[in-house]
C-alpha cells in the first residue's frame, strides 16, 4: 500500500468515524440538488442532517466516505441518470455505515419490530429539500 493510499484509507475511516457519530439507524438525511449538468449525467448533491436544532452540512463527509468527488459548490459529485440519484446517494451512504445492517423497524422497508434488515443502506431516510 503506497503512502497516498493510506492517507486516503485513513481520511475515509476518519470521515465514516465522524458520520456514525451524526447518523443513527433511523436518521433522516435531507438532500439539495445543487446543480445538474447540462446533459443530465450528473448532478451535484448537498447532504444535510437535523441535530439539535442545527442544520449540518455533511456533504464533504459524505464525499470522503463515499469516495466520490466534492465539488466548489460544497455538494457530492453523483454520476448517472434514469433514477433518484439523492436517493442513491443516501443509499450508497447507508451501505457505508451500516454494513451489517440494523433494526427492521427503522428501515425504509419498514420491518416488523424485532426484525433484522441485511441491507444498511435502506437505514437512513432522504428527504429531499
Amino acid at each position: 500500500m503506497t503512502k497516498m493510499t493510506r492517507k486516503k484509507a485513513a481520511e475515509r475511516a476518519e470521515a465514516v468515524a465522524r458520520l456514525r457519530k451524526l447518523l443513527r439507524p433511523g436518521s433522516e438525511v435531507y438532500t439539495v440538488i445543487k446543480h445538474v449538468a447540462r446533459s443530465g449525467m450528473s448532478r451535484q448533491i448537498a447532504l444535510m442532517v437535523v441535530r439539535k436544532k442545527e442544520i449540518w452540512d455533511i456533504s464533504g463527509f459524505v464525499a470522503t466516505a463515499l469516495g466520490w468527488r466534492w465539488v466548489d459548490s460544497n455538494a457530492v459529485q453523483v454520476s448517472g441518470c434514469g433514477m433518484d440519484m439523492a436517493f442513491h446517494i443516501v443509499y450508497e451512504l447507508g451501505r457505508v455505515l451500516f454494513p451489517e445492517g440494523g433494526p427492521a423497524e427503522v428501515s425504509g422497508r419498514r420491518g416488523r419490530p424485532g426484525q433484522h434488515e441485511p441491507d444498511g443502506g435502506y437505514l437512513l431516510h432522504k428527504r429531499s429539500l
